[in-house]
């Protein structure tokens, strides 16, 4: 999954994560905190990659900020993002490469076993 955060990541800006969900950032790349209500100035600091919420003092990347602001995990808000900007990923596909790996994993893991217990049998067998 880490592999598609980077990705998604790599395809987008801050801003247009921003713009996309109705903020408008001023010159100095501010916008009122999406995160507190009570916000009377632009205290949200937007970066080209991640962004810094003066007012409540959170941060992080885009993929975060999509989290915190629709209330879904970081798996979720990167699937929002896929759709809303119809990036070329699929979701799907990573999970089906993981579960792959996760395979040939386990599989790796069972021959080392078996290597292991025939190795030790010789051992019995040589005394």
């Amino acid at each position: 999954m880490g592999r598609l955060f980077e990705e998604v990541k790599a395809c987008l800006s801050m801003r247009q994560v921003v713009e996309h969900y109705g903020y408008k950032p001023n010159k100095a790349n501010m916008i009122h905190s999406p995160f507190n209500a009570n916000d009377k100035n632009p205290s949200c600091k937007l970066y080209d990659k991640t962004f810094y919420d003066f007012s409540t003092g959170q941060g992080g990347d885009l993929i975060r900020f999509v989290s915190l602001l629709l209330q879904v995990d970081n798996w979720q808000a990167t699937q929002e993002l896929i759709n809303a900007f119809h990036l070329p990923f699929s979701s799907a596909t990573y999970v089906e490469h993981r579960e792959e790996i996760e395979r040939r994993l386990q599989q790796q893991k069972q021959a080392q076993e078996k290597e292991e217990l025939s190795l030790i049998h010789t051992r019995r067998c040589q005394r």
